[in-house]
C-alpha cells in the first residue's frame, strides 16, 4: 500500500523495473481474509483510513492483459458499472508492461450468480414456488444487465485508429474460433474415454452416457458452429471476454449492477485471453450463465448425488416433483435469455441492421462455442460439473432449448 501511494519503483534482481501506479489509496490500515476458490486471482480485501479497497494479483500472467487499461477507459468514459480503479503493479513500462496485480474501490455486494442460487434454494427449500416477487425481480435483473452489457460495448470502443477501434471480423477469425472450439471437443471426448476406463462405478455411466452423447452430435455442433460464419464482415472489438453471471455484482443497498474481472478466461492462451471478438459473443456467454444457474439450483434441491447423475442427459428419470421443479427451471432459464437478449438488442447501436432471427443464430453459434470451452475446462477443475456443458451442448444443438 506504501507503494501504491508513493508510486514507488523498484530495481528487480533480473534487472526488471516493478513500478506502481496508483492515486487515493489512503493510509493501510488492516487487512481481511482473502478469497479462496478462484483458479486465477488472489483478492484480498484492505481497510485503509478512507475505506476498504480489494488487491487483485493474478495467478496467470498474461502480456495480453489489459484489464488495467480497460478500467481507466471505462472510467474516463464515465461507465457507471465498474469500480473505481486505484491502482496498478506492473513489470515494464506503458504498453509494453506486464501487469501483475491491481487495486479497485470495495463495492458491497454479492454476484447475480449468487443471488440468483440463493433466491431459488430459499423458494424451494420452503416446499413453495418461487413468488412473483422473485420472478419480477429476476425479469428486471436480465433487463438491466441486457442494457448495462449494451453500454459496456459502447464505451469500449471508438471509430479512432488505437486499441480501442472496431475492427473487421474476417474469414480467418472464423476459422480460428471454430478450429479453437472443436479441438476443446476433441480434447473432451478423450478425456471421457479416459475417465470411463478409469473412474469409479459412481462416475463411469454418467461419462459414457456423455461421451456416446457428443460423438453422435459431432456433425450438428460443427454445423451449429458454422452460424459463426455469418460473423465475418461484422465488427469485433474489446469485450468482456469472460462474461457471466460471476462476473457482475449487484449492490446490496441500491441492486446496482458493476462488471469486474476484465482478463479474460482463465484456460486460453497468453495473449488469446484479451483478444477483441464480436461483442455478440459477450452475450452468448451471459446466456450459458443462467444455465449454470439452472443447474446449481437443481443439484442444491436433489442434493449431493445430482452431482454425479445422468440427469442432464435423462431428465424423464426424474421422479414427478422434482420433474416440476426442473421444467419450472427450464422456462425460468428461457425466459430470462429472452429478457436479457432483447434488452441487449434494443439498446445496442451494433446490431441494428440485423433481424432478430439473425442475431440469435449468432448469439446461439457464441454459445456453443462457449459450452464446448466450458466442457474442457469442467473435465479439467470440476469434474462434477462436466454434465452442465454437455446438456447445454445438447440444447444449442438442437430445436429445443436455447436461443431460437
Amino acid at each position: 500500500m506504501d507503494a501504491f501511494r508513493r508510486g514507488a519503483k523498484i530495481q528487480t534482481e533480473s534487472g526488471d523495473l516493478l513500478s506502481f501506479r496508483g492515486g487515493g489509496i489512503a493510509a493501510f490500515r488492516g487487512i481481511s481474509p482473502g478469497q479462496v476458490g478462484d483458479t486465477s486471482n488472489l483478492l484480498v480485501r484492505i481497510r485503509t483510513a478512507s475505506g476498504e479497497i480489494v488487491l487483485k494479483s493474478y495467478k496467470l500472467l498474461d502480456p495480453g492483459n489489459r484489464e488495467a487499461d480497460i478500467l481507466a477507459r471505462l472510467q474516463a468514459r464515465k461507465f457507471p458499472h465498474t469500480a473505481q480503479l486505484l491502482g496498478e503493479m506492473a513489470l515494464g513500462r506503458q504498453k509494453d508492461r506486464l501487469v501483475l496485480g491491481i487495486a479497485t474501490e470495495h463495492v458491497d455486494s454479492v454476484d447475480l450468480f449468487t443471488w440468483m442460487r440463493d433466491a431459488w434454494h430459499h423458494a424451494l427449500s420452503g416446499g413453495r414456488e418461487p413468488g412473483e416477487e422473485l420472478v419480477k425481480a429476476c425479469r428486471g435483473i436480465a433487463s438491466d444487465l441486457g442494457e448495462a452489457t449494451a453500454a459496456l460495448h459502447d464505451a469500449l470502443i471508438d471509430g479512432h485508429p488505437g486499441p480501442w477501434q472496431t475492427e473487421i471480423f474476417a474469414s480467418e477469425d472464423f476459422g480460428v474460433a471454430f478450429k479453437t472450439a472443436t479441438r476443446s471437443l476433441g480434447i473432451s471426448l478423450r478425456r471421457l474415454g479416459q475417465l470411463a476406463r478409469n473412474s469409479e462405478p459412481v462416475l463411469a455411466p454418467s461419462v459414457r452416457s456423455a461421451r456416446t452423447l457428443l460423438l453422435g452430435l459431432r456433425a450438428p455442433i460443427e454445423e451449429t458452429l458454422g452460424y459463426l460464419e455469418a460473423s465475418v464482415g461484422g465488427v469485433k472489438s474489446v469485450i468482456h471476454s469472460d462474461l457471466h453471471l460471476a462476473q457482475v455484482l449487484r449492490g446490496r443497498s441500491d441492486g446496482k449492477l458493476w462488471f469486474v474481472d476484465f482478463e479474460g478466461e482463465p484456460d486460453r492462451a497468453p495473449g488469446a485471453r484479451g483478444r477483441k471478438l464480436p461483442p455478440l459473443r459477450d452475450v452468448a456467454t451471459m446466456v450459458r450463465s443462467f444455465a449454470y444457474v439452472r443447474h446449481y439450483v437443481m443439484r442444491d434441491f436433489i442434493g449431493a448425488d445430482f452431482r454425479l447423475a445422468s440427469l442432464a442427459f435423462e431428465p424423464d428419470a426424474l421422479p414427478a416433483p422434482q420433474r416440476d421443479v426442473w421444467d419450472r427451471l427450464i422456462g425460468w432459464e428461457e425466459q430470462m435469455v429472452d429478457r436479457f437478449t432483447e434488452s441487449y438488442v434494443s439498446r445496442s447501436a451494433l446490431y441494428r441492421g440485423l433481424h432478430r432471427a439473425e442475431i440469435d443464430l449468432l448469439v446461439r453459434g457464441w454459445a456453443l462455442e462457449k459450452a464446448l470451452y466450458e466442457l474442457e475446462y469442467e473435465l479439467r477443475h470440476r469434474i462434477e460439473n462436466f454434465p452442465i456443458p454437455v446438456d447445454g451442448i445438447a440444447a444449442l444443438v438442437s430445436s429445443g432449448r436455447g436461443p431460437k
